[in-house]
């Protein structure tokens, strides 16, 4: 936090609280919430909030069901941090990567997947795959992240880039990195031609700011 918050003054973090025992959580979270009132309260994370078998969709629901009854009586979001499954990263990014049962997935309002990009460390790729009330068009691309390793923040790049190309696929790894070279070509000014020339590749369509390419 110390690196996060350097641009901000001290007085500005001085609603933070913090819990570090999950030891009667919900009876805490009460009582806090009772004393002062908070905007958002996230949990990091639900498999140790929980303690339960992720497989059983019935608990993992009532485990939930008081969380959604203090959210309305404070009227406060409640913010889990949730782990996906093992290999789901060489998947397209889904509601369904979630580590839990259907239960989990099923009992939240909104879901986002944050995933490292397969070429560049320094940029993550924010994904929203479920949202009650949103468009269809924002869960099918990412918002391209550039992350920051001296602040640990996150600034957005302005690209979106479909999930699609982001599945790990052998076969497919040569078209991903020059679609990713070509986004970073376009940053850079040049035009769709210019792009074509240097990669040897016939730009076929631009899709909000993103390009879908095809080799010649």
């Amino acid at each position: 936090m110390s690196r996060q918050t350097q641009s901000i003054k001290a007085e500005q973090l001085a609603n933070l609280r913090f819990i570090f025992s999950i030891e009667g959580l919900l009876k805490e979270l009460d009582t806090r919430l009772d004393r002062k009132p908070a905007d958002l309260v996230i949990i990091d994370c639900f498999s140790d909030a929980y303690g339960g078998d992720l497989k059983d969709t019935q608990k993992i629901r009532s485990y939930l069901h008081p969380f959604q009854e203090l959210a309305g009586k404070y009227d406060c979001l409640f913010l889990f941090l949730h782990h996906t499954g093992k290999r789901t990263e060489n998947l397209e990014p889904s509601k369904n990567n979630l580590l839990s049962g259907q239960g989990f997935e099923a009992k939240m309002r909104l879901v986002i997947e944050l995933r490292a990009d397969q070429f560049d460390p320094m940029q993550r790729h924010f994904c929203i795959v479920k949202g009650n009330y949103l468009p269809a068009n924002i869960k099918k691309e990412s918002y391209l992240l550039s992350f920051d390793e001296n602040t640990f923040l996150f600034e957005n790049s302005g690209e979106r880039v479909p999930f699609e190309m982001l599945v790990k696929n052998p076969n497919s790894d040569n078209r991903k990195e020059k679609f990713f070279q070509a986004l970073k070509l376009q940053n850079e000014g040049l035009n769709y031609d210019q792009i074509a020339k240097k990669l040897d590749i016939l730009i076929k369509v631009r899709y909000q700011n993103c390009l879908l390419l095809e080799n010649h």
